[in-house]
């Protein structure tokens, strides 16, 4: 997940936020599960004068989500230990048009 909003972060000047959902684990066997979980994305421009009520520089004002995804995680146990098997790259879940057009 880091690797996937760091490319995104790496082209996009804006302030970008990921808000992660806790993961619903499914266990199908002794050995294996699987999981889901949902990221929404906040964009904002930044401003340069905003800051937090301690001072803190702030990039700017987070209103509107651009897009909400679903990951699906696979997991198998291993000697004893959980192991991620398979992570799949996110599905979209909602991509604002809106938003995303103004990019």
């Amino acid at each position: 997940m880091r690797e996937h909003f760091a490319g995104i972060e790496a082209v996009d000047d804006n302030l970008n936020v990921n808000l992660s959902s806790n993961l619903l684990i499914d266990v199908d066997d002794e050995d294996h599960a699987r999981a889901t979980n949902y990221v929404t994305h906040y964009v904002a421009d930044r401003e340069a004068d905003l800051t937090d009520p301690e001072g803190a520089r702030v990039g700017g004002e987070l209103e509107t989500a651009r897009s909400i995804t679903r990951w699906s995680w696979e997991f198998r146990r291993v000697e004893g230990e959980w192991l991620i098997s398979k992570l799949q790259y996110p599905e979209p879940v909602l991509l604002r048009k809106d938003v995303i057009d103004d990019l």
